[in-house]
């Protein structure tokens, strides 16, 4: 079978070799799925680096957490499955490949109606979404969160979930065209993020007793103003209306990390929860931060979660059946035929996609 291996690591995407390789066999209560569709992630970025999850013994690789075929083969034991049923699998290797085996506890069938593309697109991205903001955040309807990358595939996903959930979603972007898309997502409020400044955006749109009072507070006559009384010696304590305080949000969902994840914190509202995911463009704190006023911060990996519940797997079919029932939509940016894998990684690592990256064994 044709596969993409790695034998390296390394930071460019030279170190990802097509090869021709034997079709695995499954073992007991296993199955063999001939692979249509992979999705991307940025784990598997990581693994081609060596810094996610894997050591130099362990070469070659193929990477590949998730995709969706047809059952080839079926191990012993197997009764859950049939030979030609359509499944999508997040095993966490292997799916750069037209192949690939997936453990009866990795494998959900397909429903009606959903192509391999959009069902191989959403197990990482959804379940991470999902438990996330709802296990590590507590989520409630009527609290704001800021989705930070909101046009990741993570990002669009958080969207989704917490206006489901009955959520007011704040979402960052880097353009116009982006957050115009993610408020067709569900976002009730797109920040570009390299144009305005976060903190002063969240707390415009949060403050308790409406944007009028926060633009007022921060508009320049009112500050050249207010900075002439200070000069004349005038207590301004005394305002016969008084600002109204700042909030913030609930929740923060952040993947970005670095400044971003700093900035994350400054716009938590008192009991506030932020969830790290990672990294992606810069460093996390290795200790959680101290932070006032019940607010708190803690980090979150689908793949821990699932290795001490593995049972919550299951959610997965609750989660294609909402995008099934075109409760939850996911977007495809673009797919590259399986030879191209190199570019399909140098284009998700670009930045410049909205929604996910696939590779097509066809």
């Amino acid at each position: 079978m044709k596969a993409v291996r790695i034998h390296e690591f390394g930071y460019t995407t030279d170190v990802l070799q097509s090869e021709e390789v034997p079709i695995p066999e499954p073992e007991p209560n296993e199955i063999l799925v001939k692979i249509e569709v992979a999705s991307l992630n940025r784990a598997d970025l990581a693994l081609r680096k060596g810094s996610y999850r894997i050591s130099a013994n362990e070469l070659p690789v193929i990477p590949g957490r998730e995709f969706a075929g047809t059952v080839a083969k079926l191990g012993g034991g197997v009764q859950d499955f049939k030979v030609g049923e359509r499944v999508v699998a997040c095993t966490g290797r292997g799916g750069y490949a037209e192949y690939a085996i997936a453990k009866l506890s990795e494998a959900l069938p397909v429903p009606d109606g959903l192509d391999s593309a959009t069902a191989a697109a959403v197990p990482t991205v959804f379940l991470t979404a999902w438990f996330a903001l709802i296990t590590e955040g507590r989520l409630n309807a009527g609290e704001w969160v800021l989705v930070q990358a909101g046009s990741s595939g993570v990002g669009m996903a958080a969207i989704q979930i917490a206006k489901h959930l009955g959520a007011k979603v704040i979402a960052t972007s880097s353009s116009e065209e982006k957050w115009k898309r993610l408020r067709q997502l569900g976002a009730d409020e797109a920040i570009d993020y390299t144009k305005q400044n976060l903190f002063m955006e969240v707390m415009r749109i949060t403050t308790p007793e409406g944007r009028d009072h926060y633009q007022e507070r921060h508009n320049p006559d009112v500050m050249e103003g207010v900075n002439v009384l200070r000069g004349m010696g005038i207590d301004l304590a005394a305002r016969r209306r008084p600002f109204p305080p700042y909030r913030g949000v609930s929740v923060v969902l952040e993947m970005i990390g670095g400044d971003i994840y700093q900035k994350s914190l400054q716009v938590l509202a008192p009991g506030g929860r932020l969830i790290s995911l990672g990294g992606a463009f810069g460093p996390v704190p290795d200790s959680t931060p101290s932070l006032s006023e019940g607010r708190k911060a803690s980090r979150f990996s689908i793949t821990n979660h699932l290795k001490t519940k593995p049972e919550d797997f299951r959610e997965l079919a609750n989660l294609l059946k909402f995008v099934q029932e075109k409760k939850f939509q996911v977007i495809i940016d673009r797919s590259f035929p399986l030879a191209e894998a190199r570019a399909a990684q140098r284009h998700l690592e670009g930045r410049g996609h909205f929604g996910k990256v696939v590779l097509t064994m066809s």
